[in-house]
């Protein structure tokens, strides 16, 4: 047994032991130190799984020493009062277990892995006397010291010191004796008073207990978790014999929505980036198209009347050049300031966006009752504020300005395809029908494998938050490999719906491009008949073959964006 006062380094000696300590000089050495050693932490690290999973960390399930570890430990009662049991699920950090709970499952976990070595440190301090009692003389010197462990065992309560082989009194971060629980006695007269004393407080609260107060915490302990896990107030008592219909399961479910996109969500980010900033955007918007629009149709202009231009007049054609050169100079003046203000606008209101939304998600975080964080796991609030505001933080720009390309440039591009070309309407039913089909079928999955991929990200997150709260325990287990093989498996759940998505936008992506492909053919072939025929003037040909490659080369990311 390890003894000293508060701060003179009793846990810092099991965490040289563990290897979680710089050795400055000297040398540590632990027997079998491959197969790890088994540690109960002075906070005792519980994860979020059930309360047997929790104390078989991995073992393979034997009943009779789980049943045997159980009873000594003084868990059976409290595996009653939970609602489903040994299987009922144990939150995050332990949340729906008291401090004694916890510190009696990280005891459990360590009987029953069943190493040669046991380190525990403190676990009495969060027990009263009768419980830490009986885990003591049933768990510690019943199982553990009978079946030949070593046991390192920390502790304030001086009461056990006689059954110690050998005695370690820390001051300081130094041992100032070490021996029997005589010797030490002898060298240490406080010490041995301490512990008479000890014995008589042990005496007195045995003496005082009564099977009325273990009553009381029990229907008082049975409350709270009714409170916790039900989200309700149990006003009657129960007996020791009653069921409990609950399935044991604390962390709901991370919500999926299904079906299409509601128009609330895009009148809440409207709202979120602000009605003047959104329409000041969409004038710029077209006063883009109209700049590049009129910027086509004067080139066209300007070719068509150098065809018809009378050669022998040198001066007139001279200023004819100027009075074009000086009109195009304006619309890519004008083309490019409003590019300019209309990037502007796009990046300013998602700012806004991103900040207002960010700033509601931390409020309602921080006003939500405790039942929320009890609830819900850490790994999907890091979701939250990580993944999902990178996509409001830099995806939804580039969706804006896919969405503004549909709604301003698209039809602006086929309006002047038509005006140049009025049967390319007709040639655009066909492909309009088959762009429909393709997008129907690819939006339902689309949609969905974009929801899974962030929802699968929760887990990871959360994974990583709780292994990260203790590595110290995970590796004097020797755990490393175990979870680290599952946090592969969380992250391949979330990278198959990741390939799935890429692979659903992949075969959106070829369709697209071969009905947008087919379509600019058409186009093509028509330009040049009616050419040929004289029924299009040749200038008009490139204007229509430039906007047929526009749409083609837009039409592919900008479906898979707006998706």
């Amino acid at each position: 047994m390890v003894v000293g006062a508060v701060g003179s380094g009793k846990s810092s000696l099991l965490s040289a032991i563990i290897g979680e300590m710089t050795t400055l000089r000297g040398t540590v050495f632990v027997n079998n130190e491959n197969n790890g050693v088994a540690y109960s932490a002075q906070t005792a690290w519980i994860v979020n799984a059930s309360l047997q999973e929790n104390i078989l960390f991995g073992k393979p399930y034997n009943k009779t020493r789980y049943k045997q570890i159980i009873d000594a430990c003084a868990l059976q009662q409290d595996i009653d009062i939970l609602p489903a049991g040994d299987s009922t699920e144990i939150g995050e950090k332990g949340i729906n277990l008291s401090g004694g709970q916890k510190q009696r499952v990280s005891v459990a976990r360590a009987m029953y892995s069943e190493k040669e070595i046991v380190l525990l440190d403190d676990p009495l301090s969060a027990l009263d006397v009768h419980v830490g009692g009986h885990l003591f003389k049933e768990g510690i010197i019943g199982i553990l010291i009978k079946e030949g462990k070593t046991v390192v065992l920390v502790t304030h309560q001086l009461q056990f010191l006689q059954y110690a082989d050998k005695v370690l009194v820390m001051q300081h971060g130094v041992i100032v004796h070490d021996g029997t629980f005589d010797e030490v006695s002898s060298s240490d007269p406080t010490l041995f008073a301490s512990w008479k004393q000890s014995l008589v407080e042990m005496s007195e609260s045995e003496a005082s207990g009564s099977e009325s107060d273990v009553m009381e915490e029990r229907n008082a302990l049975i409350k709270q978790v009714h409170q916790k896990v039900l989200g309700k107030g149990v006003k009657k008592d129960y007996s020791n014999d009653q069921a409990l219909n609950f399935d044991g399961q604390l962390t709901q479910d991370e919500e999926l929505e299904r079906g299409s996109v509601s128009f609330r969500v895009y009148k809440y980010l409207v709202k979120s980036m602000g009605w003047p900033i959104v329409i000041t955007y969409f004038i710029f918007r077209l006063a883009l198209e109209g700049c590049s629009l009129g910027k086509v149709f004067w080139l066209a202009v300007w070719s068509e009347a150098g065809e018809n231009l009378n050669v022998t007049a040198n001066s007139t054609m001279e200023v004819d050049n100027l009075y074009y050169i000086a009109v195009y100079g304006w619309l890519s003046l004008g083309l490019l300031a409003s590019t300019f203000f209309m990037a502007m606008a796009g990046v300013t209101a998602m700012f806004i966006a991103a900040k207002n939304i960010h700033s509601e998600m931390i409020r309602n975080i921080f006003g939500s009752p405790l039942r929320f964080f009890d609830t819900t796991p850490v790994g999907r609030t890091m979701n939250r504020l990580s993944s999902d505001t990178h996509i409001v933080d830099i995806k939804l720009l580039v969706t804006l300005f896919s969405l503004s390309f549909f709604i301003v440039s698209l039809p602006s591009f086929l309006i002047a395809i038509a005006a140049v070309q009025p049967i390319f309407l007709l040639e655009m039913i066909p492909v309009a029908i088959a762009f429909w089909l393709i997008y129907k079928q690819f939006i339902a999955s689309s949609r969905e494998l974009q929801r899974l991929n962030s929802i699968t990200k929760s887990p990871v997150f959360a994974h990583f938050s709780e292994t990260l709260g203790g590595l110290s325990t995970i590796r004097a287990y020797k755990a490393q490999e175990r979870l680290f093989n599952e946090l592969l498996q969380r992250i391949d759940v979330n990278n198959t719906a990741f390939l799935y998505l890429s692979a659903c936008n992949g075969w959106m992506g070829n369709r697209v491009v071969f009905v947008s492909a087919t379509l600019m053919l058409m186009a093509s072939i028509t330009s040049v008949v009616m050419a040929e025929t004289g029924r299009l003037n040749v200038s008009y040909v490139g204007l229509v073959l430039s906007y047929a490659f526009t749409v083609k080369s837009q039409l592919v990311a900008g479906l898979i964006e707006v998706k």
